[in-house]
């Protein structure tokens, strides 16, 4: 009985370990993305350089079967009309 009760002792202490190295790596990663959010904010690069494209409804070019139907969204070019 000894035998089981110290190969129990055993893994609830790997198991122990485990959770505090997860725990730690947690906390490193925690204190690292808040670096990184505080070097953004300080330089003003909040933005990240994203673009916002937004998405109009064309005419409806073409058809299907004879429902006379079209896709309704195409590609433009900002200056150049659609054809």
């Amino acid at each position: 009985m000894n035998f089981l009760a110290m190969m129990a002792q055993l893994a609830y202490g790997k198991i122990a370990f485990l959770a505090g190295t997860a725990l730690l790596t947690a906390k490193i990663a925690l204190v690292l993305s808040a670096i990184i959010g505080l070097k953004k904010l300080v330089s003003g690069q909040g933005g990240g350089g994203h673009e916002v494209i937004y998405a109009t409804g064309a005419e409806h070019h073409g058809s299907y079967g004879g429902g006379g139907y079209g896709s309704g969204w195409q590609r433009t070019i900002d200056g150049v009309s659609p054809t």
